[in-house]
């Protein structure tokens, strides 16, 4: 869940995400303790062991214990994958702009993609159909004038 924040200005800020947030501060943690730490340069984040980061550290702090989930959800706050600084190094690595060692005042103005909205031209004409259709109105008929269906013997089917 997400909490706006005032500023040392006295201006309300902004809400962090809770899933920056929490990356920040496992990032900020001690080296070796949450399996993922800054680049040399703190302008990215570094995994070095994917299988036991998404085993041991995961589950802790996500609600999974999938790599494919963890970077999923850094896609979807507009993280971009990049090379390491030592092209051997089995590492990996991801930035964003607005996130970095020390910049926890910039947190806030991290968000997800927006979802893109569907074309309107491939929707509307079923749509369109839909809500065109008028039913008619149904006769009424009492009910001295309904006939009974006819019965139908135990395991016979019923005409068609």
């Amino acid at each position: 869940m997400e909490s706006a924040t005032v500023s040392a200005t006295g201006e309300i800020e902004a809400p962090v995400a809770c899933f920056v947030r929490t990356l920040f501060s496992l990032c900020n943690a001690p080296a070796g303790a949450t399996l993922i730490a800054w680049s040399t340069d703190g302008t990215r984040i570094v995994v070095c062991d994917t299988e036991r980061f998404s085993a041991e550290t995961c589950p802790k702090f996500f609600r999974h214990s999938n790599w494919s989930s963890f970077t999923r959800v850094l896609n979807m706050y507009q993280f971009s994958k990049c090379a390491p600084d030592v092209p051997s190094q089995t590492f990996v690595e991801f930035k964003h702009p607005l996130f970095f060692r020390g910049g926890d005042a910039m947190l806030n103005r991290i968000s997800r993609k927006k979802s893109k909205p569907r074309a309107e031209s491939k929707c509307l004409p079923r749509r369109a159909k839909r809500l065109t259709k008028v039913a008619r109105p149904s006769k009424i008929v009492p009910r001295s004038e309904v006939t009974a269906p006819p019965k139908v013997a135990a395991g016979a089917r019923a005409p068609s």
